[in-house]
Order: C-alpha cells, then structure tokens, then sequence
C-alpha cells in the first residue's frame, strides 16, 4: 500500500515538473512574441519619423524651387532692347501690365490688346485673355477671342515671352521685357571687359588649322560673311551667314558674357554659345565644320 502511495507521488511530482517546464516554456514565447511585437513597433515609429523629416525636407526644397507671387511686381513691363514694328510680320508684344488681384493687360501693335488675370506655377506665368480692340473715334470693345500667353519669370522685374497658344497672331517668342522704371540690368554683359561693337570675319579654323574666306566661301570679300553686333544693352544682332535672313527673331535677341562665355539667346529661343579670347581680343563662332574667328572693328 506504501508502495503504490509513493509511485503515485512520483508521478504527481513528475506532471508537477512537466507543468513547471511547460509554464516556463510558454512564458518564454509570450515574452519572446511581446518583445518581437514592442520593437516592430518601435522599428513603425521611427520609420514613420523618418518619412515624415524626408516630406519635411521636401517641401522646404519645394519651397526654395517655386517661387512665390512676391517674386514678380507690378507695374508696366516694356520690350527690352528690341523695337516692335508692325510691317515686319513677327508682331511682338509692347508691354505687359500686372496689376493687383492677378490682373494684367498685353498691348500689341495696331493697337490690339488682351486682358484677363494670370496664374503662376514653376516660375511660369500663364495669362488667360480676352481680346480688346480699339475703335475708330475711341472706346473699345471685347471679342470671344480668348489666348493663353505664357512667360517665364527671369526676376523680379523681368519676363521672357515664351509662347500663346494661337500661332496666328506671330508674337516673337523669347523676348525680354523689363519693369519700367526698374534700375535692374538684364542680360547686361557681366565681365569688365567690353565687347560691345561691331565684330567682323578674320579668318576661319578648320582641326585648329587657320584658312582663309577663300577656303571657305570661295571668295576673299570678306563682307559676304556678314558681322556680329553687340551692343552695351546686352541685345546684339547677328549677321554671321544670315545676311539674306529677313526674320529677326532669327538674328537678333539679348546676350550675356560670363568669363570667356558669350551666350546669345535669339527671339525665336534658340541659343549659341560664343568663345571670347582675351589673348588677341577675338571671339570665336562656332559654324558647322569651322569655326570664325571674329575681330572687332575700330
């Protein structure tokens, strides 16, 4: 009977272990499956503080990129260093006129003109417009004539045209128009030295070997090669291989002279890059295969 009391107690001691272990066992995972569970959260928080410094970061960059509407003033923006002249079939706009709640006004030649309000995004400005004409003995009258003119803001007092939606109307796009009355320079030459003048055909470079208009055009006149205009303005007129070139949105537009770089930017967009050489004060047109070497006339 003692015998059968004991094996009894033996086995209730070895459960009681088993349960212990047991106890021990799911303790273990329970604590193993909390931690796992507080450092998946904790690993959620600091991501989502990281995400929310990145967004933080990006909209203060954003803010530095897109400027604001206290970046463009009103007033009256006239055409800068270009004249505007009905008769040559590439009309340009006279001036632009921004006033307060978003409003603005184009004046065209012939005396046609839009108003409407604008909106600013990327540095673009985007005018909505309706078009006004004058009448003959005054007054004015609004057609259903509607354009979308676009600049871009070159600062705070300057605008370059960039395009309208009608092509019909031949606006020369790329055109500078300053703030009037603004002491702002624009596309003003920047190095101390003064390029301005008239530059005319030297000699050419072929592989940097020196040849002669005769090489080139077949022809020692010289004169034939036309010349390149800068004047103090920072506008210029360019001639090289153009003479029989009528449209001056072509050959004409504003400069600016950094270093060594003179960058020329035509009405029409288009650009060219120029090498001013100090050594022998000669610029250096680049043209397909050659290159002119240009020296300025006394």
């Amino acid at each position: 009977m003692e015998e059968k009391k004991s094996k009894k107690s033996l086995i209730l001691l070895i459960f009681l272990i088993i349960a212990i272990i047991a106890i021990c066992v799911m303790g273990f995972f329970i604590y193993s499956i909390s931690s796992e569970k507080s450092s998946t959260e904790e690993q959620l928080d600091t991501a989502n503080q990281q995400i929310l410094d990145l967004q933080n970061q990006v909209n203060t960059l954003q803010e530095q990129i897109n400027p604001t509407t206290e970046t463009l003033q009103n007033g009256n923006y006239v055409i800068n260093g270009m004249t505007v002249t009905p008769d040559e079939g590439s009309y340009g706009i006279e001036s632009i006129t921004i006033s307060e709640n978003n409003n603005f006004s184009i004046n065209l030649p012939l005396g046609t003109s839009y108003v409407g309000t604008y909106t600013l995004d990327n540095n673009t400005i985007t005018c909505n417009a309706t078009q006004e004409m004058n009448l003959e003995g005054g007054g004015s009258a609004s057609t259903e004539s509607t354009e979308a003119f676009q600049f871009e803001i070159v600062d705070s007092s300057n605008l370059r045209f960039l395009s309208t939606t009608n092509e019909s109307l031949n606006l020369t796009v790329g055109m500078l128009y300053t703030l009037e009355g603004s002491t702002t320079e624009v596309a003003q030459p920047t190095n101390s030295v003064d390029i301005s003048g008239v530059w005319a055909f030297q000699s050419g470079l072929l592989n940097n070997q020196e040849v002669s208009a005769s090489d080139i055009f077949g022809s020692d006149d010289e004169t034939i090669v036309g010349t390149l205009t800068l004047n103090s303005d920072g506008t210029f007129s360019d001639l090289i291989g153009k003479t029989s070139i009528t449209d001056t949105t072509q050959t004409s537009g504003t400069y600016t002279f950094d270093g060594n770089a003179i960058n020329l930017v035509y009405a029409n967009a288009e650009t060219q890059t120029l090498t001013y050489n100090s050594a022998d004060n000669t610029i250096q047109y680049p043209a397909s295969n050659y290159i002119y070497v240009l020296a300025k006339n006394q």
